[in-house]
């Protein structure tokens, strides 16, 4: 089977912070694009966004530079790791930088297989007929203690942690000093091939979050408009209410061809 995209759509905004630390790749997807890589760049350390344009262009130059027929997460850790060697060797440039992280959120399609990966808390979703057949799990550390019973879920609401991520894609000097230990950069991959035409898959950083909800976003996607309009009610939501970046991809599945 061969599956092939509409022309994919993409959007970064500042929201109201004092610069954008979102970064994609590509920049101006194509319908022939298998590869999308969404990273958020972490506020709280140092170049957020460096960080997340640094490991966006990495992950995707290792993708074209290792050719594989499938991928699985030992290569996506391999991906990961040359991401990791190149925010080390710009840290290494600037020595007042201690620690550099970001999000990091793909989607590769290979023949007839979807592969949906993340570390931190951009998120994917794959979308039928108004009905959400995967979403990725933000990696956050109050969702952690609610899963080991250390807090309840309306206890992690307001939790001063709720914003700490448990996993991203950093490195820091090994002189700095942190409350917490070093993150956990593990890739959590969703792979499937049950996709038909008319298939949604959104990407977006946490900032589209703020004023998106899950049956908001399934209500957009189901209204009959073309892509352009739903993208736009999307952005309309958000514009002047999302106080983050917000950046993302929406891609439909135009055409899916057996191949003899």
């Amino acid at each position: 089977m061969a599956i092939i995209f509409e022309r994919p759509l993409s959007f970064s905004k500042q929201g109201q912070r004092p610069y954008n630390e979102d970064f994609f790749l590509p920049i101006h997807p194509q319908d022939h694009t298998k590869l999308f890589v969404l990273c958020d760049g972490m506020g709280g350390l140092d170049k957020g966004e460096d960080a997340s344009k640094i490991t966006a262009t990495s992950i995707n130059q290792y993708f074209e530079e290792n050719l594989v027929t499938q991928i699985d997460l030992a290569y996506l850790q391999k991906a990961i790791n040359a991401a990791h060697e190149a925010l080390e060797d710009f840290m290494s440039q600037y020595p007042l930088i201690s620690k550099m992280g970001t999000t990091l959120t793909l989607m590769d399609l290979r023949k007839n297989t979807i592969t949906m990966a993340h570390v931190g808390d951009s998120r994917i979703y794959h979308i039928r007929d108004g009905q959400i057949l995967y979403q990725s799990k933000d990696h956050k550390q109050v969702l952690d203690m609610v899963e080991s019973g250390i807090i309840t879920a309306e206890q992690a609401v307001n939790h001063p942690w709720r914003n700490r991520l448990s996993r991203s894609v950093s490195v820091r000097t090994r002189s700095s000093i942190d409350d917490s230990s070093h993150a956990q950069d593990k890739p959590t991959i969703f792979q499937t091939e049950d996709i038909i035409v008319g298939d949604y898959f959104f990407m977006c950083t946490d900032g589209v979050l703020e004023q998106i909800n899950n049956e908001i976003l399934c209500q957009i996607l189901i209204t009959p408009v073309d892509n352009i309009t739903k993208l736009n009610t999307i952005l309309s939501f958000c514009k002047d209410k999302t106080k983050d970046n917000y950046s993302g991809f929406l891609i439909q599945v135009k055409e899916t061809n057996n191949l003899t």
